[in-house]
C-alpha cells in the first residue's frame, strides 16, 4: 500500500482528536506534505517512539502511540502471567493524553496499568516500576528533541530500557495489527472502575524522595563547601514539589508556634499545590477540567494562596539576605521587621484575602476601559473610528454561557466600528463547547466582527473552532487582511496565526503573508501575544492579549521578561507604532487570579493627526 492509499483510508476515518482532523485539511492537495506524513510507519526501536507531533503514520499522534502499545501488550502477554504496567509522562505537547491512551490500550489487553496522576521526572518511573514489582514501563518524553516532537520509551521489569531483541519483538507485534481496527482500547472511566487502571499514590513519590536521600554518602551536614547546585523543574516536571516545600520551609518551619499548628499549615499549604493533581484524577484534563463549577472556584482559591504567598515570600527571603549582608559589612543593626511573629501571620492573612479576593475578581463580568490612540497615518475619515477589543475570555468550564452572554450585550451596548477578539475565546474542544459559546454569534458591529487564534485555541483543536467561527459570521484572519472603506480612505485590519501552531507542526504567524496585496495606509494587526511585536514592519498599531494583565503586581516581571516588556496597557514600540495588550476580559483555570488587576472590555477610539481630522473635514 503506498502513502497515497494510507492517506485516503485516514481520511475516512472519524478522527478523535480534533487537532488531526485540523491537519487533515491543512494538508488537503499537498501531496508533499501527505507524502512526510504517510510515506512510512514510525517504527518502535530501542528508543520506543520518537518523532513529530502531528497526523500520519509517520508522526507522533494518539494512534501510532496506542499500536505501539498494542504491540507492547502481545509482548507483555507473551512473557508473564498476570503482567501489570508502570506509566508516566513528562511536560511535552500531548504527553498526559497519550499517557491515558497508553493506559486504556494495556487495559483493554488485559495488563493492569499503574498511571502517574500528573507529569513526573523519568526517573520516577523507573523507581515505580520497581517499587511495584512491573512487568514493564512506559513514559512519554521526547527528551532533548525539539518542542515539536514527542516520544514514547519502554522500560523492561528492571526499570531499564528495552534490550534490541525485546524491541523487535514488540515491533514484529505491532507490525501484525492494523492501526485502527487492530487496536483494543478501553475507557479511562471503565479502566478506573474495573482496577484494571489505577492511579500511583502520592506516597509512592514520597518513597521515591526517601529513597533518593537515603543514598547520600556523606550523612553528615555539610557546614562549608565550595559546591554550587543549580536545580531546574524541567519544564515543570517538579516544580509542584518545589513550591509547595518552599512554602513550608521559608514561611512554616521559622514560626514560633505550637507543633500542632505547625504541622496544620504545612498541610494545608501541601494541599494547595494539589490543584493539578486533583484535576488529573477526577476531572481527567490538568488544564480543562471537566468538574463542577463549584468545585473549582475552590481549587483555584486555594492554589491562588500559593501564588499570592511564594513570590513574598522570595521577596522576604531576598530582603533578608540582603539586610544580613548590610549589618555584616557595615556592622549596623537595621532590624529585620519578620522577626516579630504577629508580621509573619499577616503574609498569610494578605495572602488569603488576596486569594479570595483575586479569585472572585477573576470570576466577575468585565469593566469597560476607553483609550484614544494616535495613529500617525490614519486617514481624517477614520477619526474617532472605535474598535471593541476582548481578549482572553476561555470561556468553557469556569466561565459559561450566561457570563458570556453579559459580556456580549456591554459589548454591543458600545456600538461600535468593529469587535475584535485577540485569541483565547474557548477552553475545550468545539465538539463540547458550542452550546457555551453559542453566545459569540449575537457580537455585532458596523464593519464587522474579527479574530485570530490563541494558544488556547490550538490545544483544544482550532481548525474546527476557526471554522465554527467562521460559521456564525466571525472573520477569522489567519495570516489574512481585510480592508475597510470609509470614501475614498481605506483601513487594513490584519491577523495573524498564533505561534503555538508551530509547536504543532502547523503554519505559524506569517505577517507578510497576511499584509499580502494590502494597500499602503495605516493598519492594525490582531496578534495574541504581544512577543515580537518589535519585529512587526508595516503595522501602526499592533492588538494583542495572552498576558492577563500579569495577574499579580508581582508577577509583572517575569510576564513583561516572556513578553518582550509588554504586560498590560498602552505602549509605544517605535516612531510609527503603538502595541495595546488587553489585560484579560475572562480567566484560565491555570491561573484564575485577579489582584489590583480588573478584566477589561477595550473601548479603542483611533485618532488621526490633527491636519488630516482638518483635511478629512
Amino acid at each position: 500500500m503506498n502513502y497515497l492509499e494510507t492517506y485516503e483510508i485516514w481520511k475516512k476515518k472519524q478522527l478523535e482528536d480534533p487537532d488531526l482532523i485540523a491537519e487533515m485539511i491543512e494538508i488537503e492537495g499537498n501531496e508533499q506534505e501527505i507524502k512526510e506524513r504517510f510515506i512510512r510507519m514510525l517504527e518502535f526501536g530501542t528508543a520506543g517512539l520518537r518523532g513529530i507531533l502531528g497526523v500520519g503514520t509517520n508522526r507522533m499522534n494518539i494512534y501510532t502511540v496506542a499500536l505501539a502499545t498494542q504491540g507492547m501488550a502481545d509482548y507483555i502477554n507473551e512473557q508473564y502471567e498476570n503482567p501489570t504496567v508502570a506509566i508516566a509522562y513528562d511536560s511535552r505537547i500531548k504527553s498526559d493524553l497519550f499517557a491515558r491512551v497508553t493506559a486504556r490500550v494495556f487495559a483493554a489487553n488485559g495488563v493492569k496499568a499503574y498511571l502517574f496522576k500528573e507529569l513526573m521526572p523519568t526517573p520516577t518511573l523507573s523507581f515505580a516500576v520497581r517499587q511495584l514489582k512491573c512487568s514493564a514501563g512506559i513514559v512519554i518524553t521526547a527528551s532533548h528533541n525539539p518542542s515539536q516532537y514527542n516520544g514514547y520509551k519502554a522500560y523492561d521489569e528492571e526499570g531499564c530500557q528495552l534490550n534490541p531483541e525485546a524491541a523487535a519483538k514488540v515491533l514484529e507485534y505491532a507490525a501484525k495489527r492494523d492501526i485502527f481496527d487492530g487496536v483494543k482500547k478501553m475507557s479511562l472511566d471503565e479502566g478506573l472502575r474495573t482496577g484494571m487502571i489505577e492511579y500511583i499514590s502520592d506516597e509512592l513519590v514520597d518513597q521515591y524522595l526517601h529513597k533518593v536521600f537515603s543514598l547520600r554518602i556523606n550523612k553528615t551536614p555539610v557546614t562549608e563547601s565550595s559546591l554550587k547546585v543549580v536545580y531546574t523543574p524541567l519544564n515543570g516536571t517538579g516544580n509542584k514539589l518545589v513550591i509547595s516545600i518552599y512554602a513550608v520551609v521559608s514561611f512554616v518551619f521559622p514560626l514560633k508556634a505550637r507543633l500542632p499548628v505547625k504541622i496544620g499549615l504545612a498541610a494545608f499549604l501541601l494541599l494547595c499545590g494539589q490543584k493539578f493533581t486533583f484535576y488529573s484524577m477526577f476531572g481527567h484534563n490538568m488544564f480543562n477540567p471537566q468538574l463542577d463549577q463549584a468545585v473549582l472556584v475552590i481549587w483555584e482559591s486555594l492554589f491562588n494562596v500559593l501564588l499570592v504567598l511564594v513570590p513574598i515570600l522570595v521577596i522576604k527571603d531576598v530582603l533578608f539576605v540582603f539586610i544580613k549582608f548590610v549589618n555584616f559589612a557595615t556592622h549596623s543593626h537595621v532590624p529585620w521587621p519578620l522577626a516579630k511573629q504577629g508580621n509573619r501571620w499577616l503574609i498569610l492573612i494578605f495572602s488569603l484575602a488576596a486569594a479570595v479576593s483575586g479569585t472572585h475578581a477573576a470570576l466577575t463580568t468585565p469593566s469597560v476601559y476607553t483609550v484614544e490612540i494616535l495613529v500617525d497615518r490614519l486617514p481624517g475619515e477614520f477619526d474617532g473610528y472605535r474598535i471593541v477589543q476582548m481578549a482572553d475570555l476561555h470561556v468553557g468550564q469556569m466561565l459559561k454561557r450566561p457570563w458570556l452572554e453579559e459580556v456580549v450585550d456591554m459589548a454591543n451596548e458600545l456600538d461600535a466600528d468593529m469587535v475584535v477578539l485577540t485569541g483565547d475565546m474557548i477552553e475545550g474542544p468545539a465538539s463540547e463547547l458550542k452550546d457555551e459559546v453559542s453566545a459569540y454569534a449575537r457580537l455585532k458591529a458596523k464593519d464587522g466582527v474579527f479574530a485570530v487564534t490563541g494558544n488556547h485555541e490550538f490545544h483544544h483543536g482550532a481548525q474546527p473552532w476557526i471554522d465554527y467561527f467562521e460559521s456564525i459570521g466571525i472573520h477569522m484572519l489567519e495570516n489574512k487582511h481585510q480592508v475597510i472603506t470609509r470614501g475614498e480612505a481605506k483601513l487594513v485590519i490584519a491577523g495573524t496565526v498564533d505561534s503555538s501552531a508551530v509547536r504543532r507542526g502547523l503554519p505559524g504567524p506569517d505577517l507578510s503573508k497576511a499584509l499580502e496585496g494590502a494597500p499602503d495606509t495605516a493598519t492594525v494587526l490582531l496578534a495574541h501575544q504581544p512577543k515580537g511585536a518589535r519585529e512587526a514592519k508595516g503595522v501602526d498599531l499592533q492588538l494583542s492579549g495572552h498576558t492577563h494583565g500579569g495577574l499579580f503586581v508581582l508577577y509583572q516581571p517575569l510576564i513583561a521578561y516572556a513578553n518582550d516588556g509588554f504586560v498590560t496597557g498602552l505602549y509605544d514600540v517605535n516612531e510609527r507604532m503603538k502595541i495595546y495588550v488587553n489585560p484579560g476580559t475572562g480567566l484560565w483555570t491555570g491561573m484564575a487570579l485577579r489582584v489590583a488587576n480588573p478584566s477589561e472590555i477595550t473601548e479603542i477610539i483611533l485618532r488621526a493627526p490633527g491636519d488630516k481630522r482638518q483635511k478629512a473635514n
